[in-house]
């Protein structure tokens, strides 16, 4: 009975740190969501995707995508930001149109590697100080929608991205205290539901998904959360492994590679942003 009892209280919380895990998620999608509607950002695209490339066309977009990712290092979600083509067809082939740090986290976050001479990147630094383990390396391509408009496509890690699609990368340990993770997503016209017109990746702090493990509602004194993925760049299963594989009757017997998060609880007295990566596992679906 009293394990019964104990299994039911540990689903229960397991549910509702789910619940509130794809709520944190939906905020940080919106919010980048929200960046990709910009209109001074949308205009220089269109513009670039004519053929213009100049100082003058990125001006503004500019100062719009450095306000998009301002805000203060204890308050701010989104630090920074990279702009791609919809393709590699213009002026600038497949690389960024547009990056921006925030001002107040720019060379203040130490990353956990250095430049080739011994001496530490920074976030915001130039070249290594977007790191490159959260900016997808986009291949593109396209699909015909009728005689006069192809949409446009991108692909990363064996998935197809297009209008409704938001890859996360990380979290991504910078420190003992803090982590990182990215979310990249279509910028589509304002007047249209399908036309692309680049891609927007930005960089957050995984605050919202690490104070869901942090958390100790329903785990005594001795409970610990993992949060379980697997381990490649799409963090998506494969298909039909899940428990709602195949109608409800996934195979009893299936080998995926996974990945747990959890936190340090000694460190997690100090910073709540506290977590570490346990090694990757395998384990028996059933």
């Amino acid at each position: 009975m009293l394990s019964a009892i104990r299994s039911s209280r540990l689903y229960l919380t397991a549910s509702l740190k789910a619940a509130q895990l794809a709520s944190n998620l939906l905020l940080m999608q919106s919010s980048v969501q929200s960046a990709s509607t910009r209109v001074i950002i949308q205009n220089a695209l269109q513009r670039y995707n004519t053929g213009n490339n100049t100082d003058q066309n990125w001006s503004l977009a500019q100062t719009d995508i450095e306000a998009a990712v301002e805000g203060g290092p204890q308050t701010a979600l989104m630090l920074q930001a990279q702009v791609f083509p919809r393709d590699a067809n213009g002026p600038a082939g497949s690389l960024p149109v547009l990056n921006a740090t925030g001002s107040e986290v720019k060379g203040n976050i130490e990353l956990p590697y250095t430049n080739a001479d011994g001496s530490p990147v920074y976030l915001g630094d130039p070249g290594l100080g977007f790191p490159p383990n959260l900016y997808p390396n986009l291949t593109y391509g396209s699909v015909r929608l009728n005689d006069t408009f192809d949409e446009a496509r991108a692909f990363f890690g064996g998935e197809t991205l297009d209008e409704r699609s938001t890859l996360l990368l990380g979290p991504w340990q910078v420190n003992g205290t803090f982590s990182l993770a990215s979310m990249t997503m279509p910028i589509i016209n304002n007047t249209s539901s399908v036309d692309i017109l680049g891609w927007l990746s930005v960089v957050m702090d995984a605050r919202l998904i690490l104070q869901v493990l942090a958390a100790q509602e329903g785990l005594d004194q001795s409970g610990v959360a993992l949060l379980v993925g697997p381990t490649n760049v799409t963090n998506r299963f494969a298909p039909g492994v899940l428990y709602n594989s195949d109608n409800g009757n996934p195979p009893e017997d299936a080998e995926v590679s996974v990945e747990r998060l959890s936190y340090n609880p000694k460190i997690l007295a100090s910073n709540i942003h506290a977590f570490r990566v346990l090694e990757s596992s395998w384990f028996s679906c059933s």
